[in-house]
């Protein structure tokens, strides 16, 4: 018993020094030696998943869940892989199942800390399925996640993002406006912001948070700048077309 506990530490210690095959190792002997618990087969999981073995550690993160149905870890590790794997009407499966583990009335049940994760796992689903055209997935997935998680600039600013993307700028400016009020400094928020004052033809609103947006977060620059050298010869224009009038 002493040896195996010696094992399952020792592979957690490798699997911090990213030695992840000799954790591998560790934890094989340990299952060879009966230790088959549900922590173990996680614990193999993780290190398939960390060296890029996803069906592998897919399938030792459902190991876990056959043994201990309630083990949250293992859930959430299962729901990312799958996202990897590209499989994500596996990863909604999967969070209806750890939804119910923890409770029928859903996500206003959970642990800060675990409805905190499960809201990054919606938004990441979310902005894969944007990225994949799929837009009504996408809504419906950045909803959950706001659900979960309101207190989230970057989820609103997400969803500003996306309803910008629909043609409903009223509502993508009040959801990027609900992002400031949380965090006034969020530099991507007031680019966004910009954005939507830019495409409603508000284009002093717009040069003022695309500046902010600069000033806060300089990867945002180079959209910026795109942007304000438009306005700018756009100003030129209406002034020239004055003068000729």
């Amino acid at each position: 018993m002493e040896e195996t506990s010696d094992r399952i530490g020792a592979a957690r210690r490798l699997i911090e020094r990213g030695q992840y095959v000799e954790a591998l190792n560790e934890l094989r002997m340990a299952v060879g030696e009966g230790k088959t618990y549900a922590d173990v087969f996680n614990l193999i999981g993780m290190c398939h998943s960390l060296r890029g073995e996803y069906e592998s550690a897919a399938t030792y993160y459902r190991k876990a869940l056959d043994l201990n149905p309630d083990y949250e870890e293992a859930r959430l590790n299962l729901m990312i892989t799958l996202s990897d794997l590209g499989r994500y009407d596996n990863v909604e499966t999967e969070m209806h199942r750890l939804y119910g583990s923890v409770g029928e009335e859903g996500g206003h049940n959970l642990q800060p800390a675990l409805a905190s994760r499960l809201a990054n796992a919606y938004l990441d689903l979310s902005q894969l399925e944007f990225q994949a055209g799929r837009l009504k997935e996408s809504e419906r997935l950045i909803d959950a996640a706001l659900e979960l998680a309101p207190q989230y600039p970057d989820i609103h600013v997400f969803r500003g993002k996306l309803l910008r993307r629909f043609g409903r700028i009223d509502e993508a400016g009040e959801t990027l406006q609900k992002a400031l009020e949380i965090n006034p400094k969020y530099g991507k928020g007031h680019l966004e912001l910009g954005i939507v004052y830019f495409g409603a033809g508000d284009l002093e609103n717009a040069k003022e948070h695309l500046r902010s947006a600069k000033l806060l977060d300089e990867s945002t620059g180079r959209t910026v700048d795109l942007y304000l050298a438009y306005i700018e010869r756009k100003s030129k224009e209406e002034v020239g077309d004055q003068n000729e009038a």
